[in-house]
């Protein structure tokens, strides 16, 4: 074995054991013996059963592999190896098995809500001091066309479909523009929730396929799924009313047994409230640059 980082059953979502054992599945019993002889010592290579069912070998050798904490990089580049045509599945999940060790701590969240609602008032406070006519301008054609219904479209896709704008920028045009500040935060909360269940959807009737899975595990994506697979509602709730990306919490939790009744009484109360903090955050910022 290798000094590579491991990374053991304990963290391990069951997500990403199922994935694993797929990929087992899919290898011949020389192969899983290969795997073995490698990654494991001989003892707990002589306690496998017979030949005759794969797929009982397989489930044998994960859970062989994650008792002797042999999930670790050398594993899955003798996968690649393996099964070469499968090698962009490998490198997706080897990705987030190694990213166990760097997983979202509640130190970190709180100090990206700090800085994050602090650069958040600056800029409000800035383009309301140096581009108060523009602002004013386009808010005002903003709420003249599309009004709240564009306020709650500019929460329901990002939301939804983790489209990478910023959701609070048509929350704080419809402010600007001379929408009342409740009303802002009524349509805003029903776009976001209404997108959220969205996603919610997007991940329980495509967790299975690839595109999702290779979707959902860009970026701080990974991070979050494993927060919603470790944590469920306590996840959700996380990503609902924090900095975290609440669309990938969304379609993570659609992959758990969450239910529907669960998510909204989850999501429409801690949505509705960051929605109105942040715009309170935006009245500030708009007021300390003269807006």
């Amino acid at each position: 074995m290798t000094d590579a980082p491991t990374a053991t059953s304990a963290s391990a979502t069951a997500g990403d054991e199922r994935e694993l054992q797929e990929l087992l599945c899919a290898l011949t019993v020389v192969e899983l013996r290969q795997v073995i002889s490698v990654h494991v010592d001989e003892e707990d290579a002589a306690a496998l059963p017979g030949d005759d069912d794969l797929d009982a070998l397989a489930r044998a050798v994960l859970e062989t592999l994650t008792r002797t904490d042999a999930i670790d990089r050398t594993l899955f580049v003798t996968l690649q190896e393996l099964k070469p045509t499968r090698a962009r599945d490998i490198k997706a999940l080897a990705t987030r098995w190694s990213a166990r060790s760097q997983s979202i701590s509640p130190q970190r969240i709180i100090l990206n809500l700090v800085l994050g609602m602090m650069a958040f008032t600056l800029i409000i406070a800035a383009i309301g001091f140096w581009l108060a006519e523009p602002l004013r301008a386009v808010a005002a054609l903003f709420v003249a066309h599309l009004g709240a219904t564009g306020v709650m479209l500019g929460f329901f896709f990002p939301d939804g479909f983790t489209i990478p704008l910023p959701p609070d920028a048509f929350s704080a045009l419809g402010l600007a523009g001379g929408l009342g500040f409740w009303t802002v935060v009524l349509w805003s909360s029903v776009g976001s929730v209404l997108g959220g269940a969205t996603g919610f959807t997007i991940g329980r009737r495509l967790s299975k396929t690839r595109w999702f899975r290779r979707k959902i595990n860009k970026g701080n994506g990974a991070a979050v799924h494993e927060l919603i697979e470790r944590f469920g509602a306590l996840g959700l709730a996380i990503a609902a009313s924090t900095p975290l990306p609440y669309s990938i919490g969304t379609w993570a939790a659609g992959t758990t047994r969450m239910t529907y009744t669960q998510f909204f009484l989850i999501s429409i109360p801690l949505r509705s409230v960051r929605v109105a903090f942040m715009l309170w955050l935006v009245e500030l910022g708009l007021k300390a640059g003269g807006s």
